[in-house]
């Protein structure tokens, strides 16, 4: 008999062809923590619902904190302590410790827009402004963004290259010809997402006529 306190779906990464498990791996790869055998998510607090998104995703009993960090700066705190899952993360879809330098997308998603459709959700941006649409993502894994470019340039034709800042790495596509189809094929027909970049990203799309681009 399980002596575990609160309930969580352990097998809930095992099906790799999922939207959901695809994209939740992207989301943890960029925001996601595994200390010991705890999974942790901390996210700004009016960014809950996606907590929440999550907490269902694994069928969690587990509970949503809200913390008041410095400056009275306040987030909202997940962890979830379990082996079989932080182990599945690990060694499957390489959602490791201290991955900040070294996050590298699984040979297995590489294509998969749903996962960069996470990646972007958690460390990126998706704009538009001044009738000018954007999209962008910081890591400081050169592996992780060289990764998504060549998907992007699977898909769309950018010229744009990866630039270095004094923290991280980032890759900027502002072209009105390439952003708005790069945002189209990451969130168009989407089931799960980020809410506030899914909204910025329908802007685009009702905006821009991409088959004109």
């Amino acid at each position: 008999m399980s002596n575990r306190k609160y309930y969580v779906d352990e097998n809930s990464f095992d099906d790799i062809e999922s939207e959901e498990v695809q994209y939740w791996v992207g989301f943890l790869m960029a925001d996601g923590c595994i200390t010991g055998n705890v999974l942790k998510l901390k996210l700004q607090h009016s960014d809950k619902k996606q907590v929440l998104k999550f907490k269902d995703f694994l069928k969690s009993e587990h509970i949503v904190k809200k913390v008041n960090e410095y400056n009275n700066h306040k987030t909202c705190s997940f962890d979830v302590y379990s082996k079989k899952l932080t182990d599945v993360l690990s060694n499957r879809y390489n959602i490791i410790p201290n991955k900040t330098k070294t996050a590298e997308c699984p040979e297995e998603l590489i294509n998969s827009r749903h996962f960069w459709r996470g990646v972007i959700d958690g460390d990126g941006s998706v704009n538009f402004k001044n009738e000018k649409a954007f999209i962008g993502l910081w890591s400081g894994s050169i592996k992780l963004l060289k990764q998504f470019e060549t998907f992007v340039k699977n898909n769309v034709k950018i010229r744009n290259k990866i630039t270095k800042g004094h923290r991280c790495y980032c890759f900027r596509n502002h072209s009105q010809k390439a952003a708005p189809k790069i945002i189209e094929l990451l969130y168009k027909d989407s089931n799960v997402y980020l809410n506030r970049k899914k909204k910025a990203a329908i802007k685009v799309l009702k905006e821009v006529d991409i088959d004109e681009q």
